[in-house]
């Protein structure tokens, strides 16, 4: 649409003059253009397109006078007639409709999921009043509007909603209409955002200020003295054991029997200066009804399903007996509607945050668990508190939405721990099932039980000798680029990665445990609660957040290699340490480091000469599977160079074999071109050469038959559209023995060298070879002898082991991305040698 013709009487849009006073009269503002009130009757044609993409504004109906553009009508009979006009007075009485509407209506959350929704809603606020109708966002229904007849039974259900009873076992959350509810929220949450990144930028620059570090120290040095410096001291934990003591002398008075447990980080191991203290209440069953506890359940069957304790009116008087009979206790704060209902409040004659929660049971179990944990080896706390510093200061562990909590991001370094090779933690859960010990600890319907530290110790020994500088790099290269996430779950229970499904397949004989991991939430990255099973901790976590996790993880893993060659070389070790790490600097281009941007090839010629049609096998697939394909085709041929030219051992991932003889040939009719790709691939990769461990857990499988029955084929390929089906990840764990780039200009020089030689005395007339000719010869011999012996002296070791990443450029198509990432970060100096010499080849010949 055309921006109107202004009217004459305004000045020019170059005019300096200042701009008309806010005119008696009316425009309308549209998102994508301004429409002159001059010719009403034309300019109201565009109101079919929706009443949410315009904005009313006219002294007449009241409505705000801040203008976003001001136009004076040429006379009084123009805005008279403008405003009597037809199509004006339909909007208006549109407008005022909704707002009597909006006044007659509540805001209605917390409600939960369950068939019938707008039936049952009805239902149950019919009690309280005539509805007329029930909303509910169509997307996502998290909320709803609730519509009566008359305002009156509105404002008395909104009066009286802490006394209505629960809706399907939830406390529901009835607030007042407002018809710009939405555009409020909307500028408060952009407010909160950017001071929480303003703060943030100063909360990290203080505390990497706060870091006393030598740049003297070691890499593991300098580790351990940020977990020195930012544990909990003695005076820290003495102090909140007061606290605790304080509490229970007052809750006493309540009820004798009442207990005051801490929990959290401040008893687990893992408590930093400056937390926040956890506390729990437990008091008996009989005293939780006699003062006003209720013991609610998820549904309304009989039969002894998940429980959860919601004391709604204990809260009101547990709160209001902080307020007014503990002495410095301040800012009182009941949240009865979280997921673990709490009551956070200040004490101020210590400067400490506390949240109150009641018989949170599982909080007490789930400590006890992680500090069993943290004792099982000196490696775990340094590990845990350096990345927890650098998570904080990378803006990944933040109270806004759709971040990373603490908590889970204790639960991946401990699944890294017990995944790692060699293994470093057990599986304390696991270890308690395998020695047949029953179950001692079992709340609701969760079994709670693990084994102790005392007892893990005689069962389980690591032979890990790896340093915590070592393992925090393996972390980074874990998590941004070996672990599936589209598959697995980050289960601590389990120790090792698994599927949803097999989680599951663990409970097929108990209904209640079944039905309730139907609410586990599946969301880009799933980290699932050791105790409490059904919940996952990181369900707020979207998928741009776990794409920034990676890439600052992958940032991070390039700097521990930039400190570990620093501190080895002595090169700038002075100005690179630790605090590189949390506030690295040429962000880009360590985001960018080890990778090689190379050409698309458009087939497997490289395999076999016979294959160089084989890029007709694009004709009849889609846009997004073509470029996987052109990715798969520089996958191969990547691995291919380091196979036979570099000598360097290749596991790749299988599911690609699988992809390309199953799925793909549904969609071409060339059957002999893909298996003669399979035939010539297996024939490159799958010797009996390798003999490393692979981190890729997926991958550690035995050379079978990759066929899959008929009846899955068959399903496989009628159930799942070709749009929704998880593509194999491009990936492959590489180990290299030899060094077999280094002096290879060299070697090659002395290879030409003896055969021109030997070539010269072959084409002589017979006549005896001069003597200094001789000694050339055999000083050549020497040289080739020697080149072939240090090359064969490291053959016994394993140089190092990295990882490689293909994947199309989303920038352009025509370009294929390949990463190579290093495991270990002591061997960053051979890296370094053998990724130039890669580099040059691959695109020098690719």
């Amino acid at each position: 649409m055309q921006r109107a013709v202004l009217p004459p009487t305004l000045p020019p849009a170059s005019a300096p003059a200042a701009p008309p006073s806010p005119p008696l009269g009316a425009c309308l503002f549209f998102n994508f253009g301004i429409i002159s009130p001059m010719n009403c009757k034309s300019s109201l044609r565009v109101l079919n397109l929706g009443l949410t993409n315009i904005s009313l504004i006219s002294s007449t109906v009241g409505f705000s006078q801040d203008f976003s553009l001001h136009i004076r009508l040429p006379s009084e009979s123009s805005r008279t007639a403008h405003l009597q006009g037809r199509k004006h007075q339909r909007l208006v009485e549109e407008i005022q409709r909704r707002q009597e509407a909006a006044k007659r209506s509540i805001f209605v959350r917390n409600f939960g999921q369950c068939p019938d929704l707008v039936a049952k809603l009805t239902s149950f606020f019919c009690r309280l009043g005539e509805v007329i109708a029930v909303h509910l966002d169509k997307d996502k229904p998290a909320f709803a509007i609730i519509e009566f007849q008359n305002q009156k039974d509105a404002a008395e259900v909104i009066k009286n909603s802490q006394e209505l009873p629960e809706f399907h076992g939830r406390k529901l959350v009835i607030k007042e209409r407002n018809a710009i509810i939405a555009k409020k929220s909307i500028e408060k949450k952009l407010k909160n955002q950017k001071k929480v990144k303003k703060s943030l930028q100063q909360l990290t620059k203080e505390l990497i200020e706060s870091l006393q570090i030598d740049s003297a120290d070691t890499f593991e040095q300098q580790i351990t003295s940020v977990m020195q410096q930012r544990k909990l001291t003695e005076n820290d934990s003495h102090l909140r054991g007061l606290l605790c003591d304080l509490l229970h002398q007052c809750f006493v008075e309540l009820d004798e029997n009442v207990e005051v447990h801490p929990f959290g980080s401040a008893i687990n191991g893992f408590g930093q200066s400056g937390s926040d203290l956890d506390v729990t209440l437990l008091v008996d069953e009989n005293t939780i009804k006699k003062k006003g506890f209720c013991k609610t359940t998820t549904d309304n069957s009989n039969e002894e399903a998940i429980t959860n304790h919601r004391p709604w009116k204990t809260f009101a008087i547990v709160s209001k007996f902080i307020k007014e009979c503990i002495p410095g206790c301040t800012n009182v704060i009941a949240l009865p509607n979280a997921r673990e209902p709490v009551i956070k409040f200040k004490y101020n004659e210590c400067n400490l945050c506390c949240d109150l929660t009641i018989n949170n049971r599982l909080g007490i179990a789930n400590t006890e668990l992680l500090r069993e944990y943290s004792r099982m080896d000196p490696r775990v706390q340094p590990l845990i508190y350096t990345l927890r510093v650098w998570a904080f200061c990378r803006g990944i562990t933040l109270n806004s939405g759709g971040q990373f909590t603490t908590y889970s991001l204790i639960l991946m370094i401990i699944f890294f721990l017990q995944n790692a090779k060699p293994s470093l933690l057990p599986s304390l859960q696991t270890l308690h099932k395998d020695l047949n010990m029953e179950p001692d600890n079992i709340i609701d319907i969760w079994d709670c039980s693990f084994l102790s530290y005392e007892a893990a110790v005689n069962a389980y020994s690591t032979v890990s000798k790896e340093t915590t500088a070592s393992l925090l790099h393996k972390f980074f290269a874990f998590y941004a680029t070996l672990f599936d996430y589209d598959r697995h779950v980050v289960s601590v229970k389990s120790g090792f990665s698994i599927t949803l499904d097999e989680i599951l397949k663990g409970f097929v004989d108990n209904d209640m445990i079944m039905k309730a991991m139907k609410e586990f939430k599946v969301t880009p990255i799933c980290v699932q609660d050791p105790l409490l099973l059904n919940h996952n901790t990181t369900q707020n976590v979207n998928k741009d957040g776990l794409q920034r996790f990676q890439r600052e993880a992958r940032v991070a893993m390039n700097v521990c290699i930039k400190i570990a060659v620093a501190q080895v070389t002595g090169k700038d070790a002075q100005n690179i340490t630790i605090t590189e790490l949390f506030n690295p600097s040429k962000y880009k281009d360590l985001l960018s480091k080890n990778s090689i941007v190379l050409p698309v090839m458009k087939n497997f010629n490289y395999l076999n000469n016979s294959l160089i049609d084989s890029e007709n096998l694009f004709d009849s697939i889609d846009e997004a599977t073509k470029q996987y394909l052109l990715a798969v085709i520089e996958y191969f041929y990547v691995l291919k160079q380091l196979k036979v030219q570099l000598d360097v051992d290749c596991i790749y991932n299988r599911e690609v074999l699988q992809y390309l003889q199953f799925y793909l040939k549904t969609k071409s009719v060339n059957d002999s071109t893909i298996s003669l790709i399979v035939s010539e691939i297996k024939t490159i990769f799958e010797s009996d050469t390798f003999t490393g461990e692979s981190y890729i857990s997926e991958l550690d499988h035995d050379d079978e038959d990759i066929s899959l029955p008929a009846a899955k084929k068959a399903k496989l390929e009628c159930e799942t559209p070709a749009t929704e089906r998880k593509l194999p990840r491009l990936l492959a764990h590489c180990i290299a023995k030899t060094d077999t780039w280094t002096g290879r200009r060299q070697k090659r020089r002395l290879q030409e060298r003896l055969t021109t030689t030997g070539a010269c005395c072959s084409e002589g007339n017979g006549e005896e070879v001069p003597d200094d000719e001789n000694v050339v010869d055999n000083d050549l011999v020497a040289d080739a002898v020697k080149y072939d012996t240090e090359v064969k002296s490291s053959e016994e070791t394993v140089l190092f082991t990295f990882i490689v990443t293909v994947e199309s450029s989303k920038s352009n198509d025509t370009e294929i991305i390949v990463k190579l990432d290093l495991v270990e970060s002591d061997s960053a100096q051979y890296f370094q040698s053998f990724y130039a010499y890669i580099k040059k080849f691959l695109q020098s010949n690719c």
